[in-house]
């Protein structure tokens, strides 16, 4: 697997890993909290690594969220332990909020009196039908349906330059309009914290042609040997 940097992943048409994404940085973590005179921080340095810790396993962390992941789940469940250790660092505690899956993905379409407002952190993958950035862009970040927008993203500028790429025919205009949401989403809107992006090894056939690798791992009726 290798480190997701754009909304668009590696692979994927227009993929632009060009731009200013965010990395792990405590030194600037723990900054932006002191700046902000985050109440709990007084006293507190940059480099007291052990002083934040504390403070996230003592009973007035400098926040507490919950991480929701459907049990069963081994990616899931060991991203738990990740944020955990992580967010530690920072004096913010994770409240371990494991449940079954239907009780998960309910809260993320909003089903019955379940709702995304119960979620905080959580993990969601995603698995194109085919490639093109719609695929993932259109139905994780649109505002106009519920849709899969589990972050309930709303920036009307986004919005806009996702529906024009739909609708756009040239490779060119579409490029330039696929780097600005990129570029937005990296610098200036930070609507998700990425993750990661599985590689996918395939053999090969030499006198193989039509294949289509598919989310579905179907084989269609348009592979023929030569």
């Amino acid at each position: 697997a290798m480190r997701m940097t754009s909304p668009i992943p590696k692979g994927i048409l227009y993929h632009n890993d060009a731009f200013d994404y965010p990395v792990l940085d405590l030194t600037i973590a723990r900054q932006a909290l002191l700046d902000a005179n985050w109440p709990g921080t007084a006293g507190l340095t940059v480099t007291d690594g052990a002083a934040w810790e504390a403070i996230a396993a003592s009973s007035t962390p400098l926040a507490t969220y919950n991480y929701t992941y459907n049990i069963g789940n081994e990616m899931r469940e060991d991203m738990l332990i990740v944020c955990q250790d992580n967010f530690a660092k920072i004096g913010v505690a994770i409240t371990d909020t494991g449940m079954t899956w239907g009780e998960y993905i309910k809260r993320g379409y909003e089903v019955g009196d379940l709702h995304r407002n119960m979620l905080e952190l959580w993990w969601l993958g995603w698995i194109p039908d085919y490639n093109d950035p719609s695929n993932f862009i259109n139905m994780l970040m649109t505002n106009t349906a519920i849709a899969s927008n589990m972050a309930k993203i709303d920036d009307a500028q986004l919005q806009t330059w996702m529906e024009a790429a739909v609708t756009e025919i040239d490779p060119a205009a579409r490029k330039v309009l696929y780097d600005n949401i990129q570029e937005r989403c990296a610098e200036v809107i930070y609507p998700w914290c990425y993750g990661y992006v599985s590689d996918a090894p395939w053999c090969g056939v030499a006198n193989l042609r039509g294949y289509q690798q598919n989310a579905m791992k179907d084989v269609f009726d348009t592979i023929y040997f030569v």
